[in-house]
């Protein structure tokens, strides 16, 4: 190679390598700017979340102090509303305190009033019941005093009328009769002039005693008063003597101051009246008849306690019904508490005997 090439191989070496020392120089300058921008990237990259925390903490901070102002807001209101809510409790037992003696006293006072209104109702009871008291005794005496005046009256009516009947059977043919006589008398001369006239000269009628008359009597200042509403216990012997056919007679004779009543009825229907039974009670208890079979006619002679004494009218064989001529017989009939028994023979209801009761 020559002078020129090599001069030509120089300047072309000498070319590449400023081409080279250029390029060389263009890439560290680039290096450099590059990494300049990297770490300019990275600084503002730092900065960015550095100023990303600092928000971060600025809004924690912000939100920390929100709740704390929020707490303390909270508190405060708690600590109002416990304000108030013990002033009105101090207030509500002031007031209570101050009303507990107005309250207890009230109470005191209506207890008061109700005790004193109690104890006038008492009062007032205790009066009311001694008025009724006063008035029951005041009605008790007056009733003693009448029931005595009643069993003195009816003690002198009893001894008229026992008089009128002692003076009629000496005239009657059966003691029936003589009870009947004084019973339609008011004075033992009209009780003579009435037996008498009916006097038939036969005389079976014996006054060993006089019996108890039937209630009421016939005086001579009082006259014969109509028979009383029956009472409940003579209602219900009126029916039982009704159940077995009969219709009653007298009730007279049921009510008397006994236990042992009688009640005589006469078989119905009847066109004569002379199918008679006596119908026997004990208190308001029915205990039986006094035969099994009826008589002609049966009266009430006496009684007390618990004995009746009944009169039954005796026939001879050819007496008719009317006029009996065989005089009475006398049975009583006692009560042993137990059962009702005849005390004398009841005569025989047999037509063909030589007395009988038909």
């Amino acid at each position: 190679m020559g002078y020129r090439g090599i001069a030509i191989a120089r300047c072309i070496l000498g070319t590449v390598v400023f081409a080279a020392t250029v390029v060389a120089c263009n890439s560290s300058s680039v290096r450099s700017e590059a990494q300049q921008i990297v770490q300019e990237q990275q600084h503002v990259a730092a900065v960015n979340t550095m100023t990303d925390l600092l928000l971060e903490q600025q809004a924690a901070e912000s939100t920390a102090t929100a709740a704390i102002v929020t707490s303390q807001e909270t508190a405060t209101v708690a600590s109002v509303q416990i304000g108030e809510t013990a002033t009105a409790s101090a207030a509500q037992v002031a007031v209570q305190e101050t009303q507990a003696p107005i309250i207890a006293a009230a109470t005191v006072a209506a207890a008061q009033d109700a005790a004193k209104v109690q104890a006038t109702e008492i009062v007032d009871a205790a009066h009311r019941g001694e008025t009724l008291a006063t008035q029951a005794t005041a009605t008790a005496q007056a009733d003693a005093a009448q029931a005595q005046a009643n069993a003195e009256a009816q003690r002198s009516s009893y001894a008229a009328w026992q008089q009128r009947y002692i003076a009629a059977a000496h005239y009657v043919a059966y003691c029936p009769q003589a009870s009947e006589v004084a019973s339609d008398t008011t004075s033992i001369s009209e009780a003579v002039a009435t037996a008498q006239a009916s006097d038939t000269g036969y005389h079976n009628c014996s006054v060993t005693e006089a019996p108890t008359p039937r209630l009421p009597l016939t005086s001579a200042s009082q006259p014969t008063p109509a028979q009383p509403t029956p009472s409940a216990s003579l209602q219900a012997a009126i029916a039982r003597v009704d159940q077995e056919g009969y219709d009653v007679v007298d009730k007279r004779d049921y009510d008397d101051p006994f236990a042992l009543h009688v009640l005589i009825g006469v078989k119905v229907p009847t066109a004569d009246g002379y199918t008679q039974r006596a119908f026997f009670f004990w208190q308001d208890r029915y205990i039986g008849t006094d035969a099994a079979n009826p008589s002609a006619t049966i009266g009430l002679e006496w009684r007390n306690a618990d004995i009746v004494a009944l009169g039954y009218s005796l026939y001879r064989k050819d007496d008719p019904m009317c006029c009996p001529t065989g005089g009475a017989a006398t049975v009583r009939f006692h009560w042993d508490g137990s059962k009702l028994a005849p005390l004398d023979p009841i005569p025989s209801d047999d037509l063909q005997a030589t007395l009988s009761r038909r």
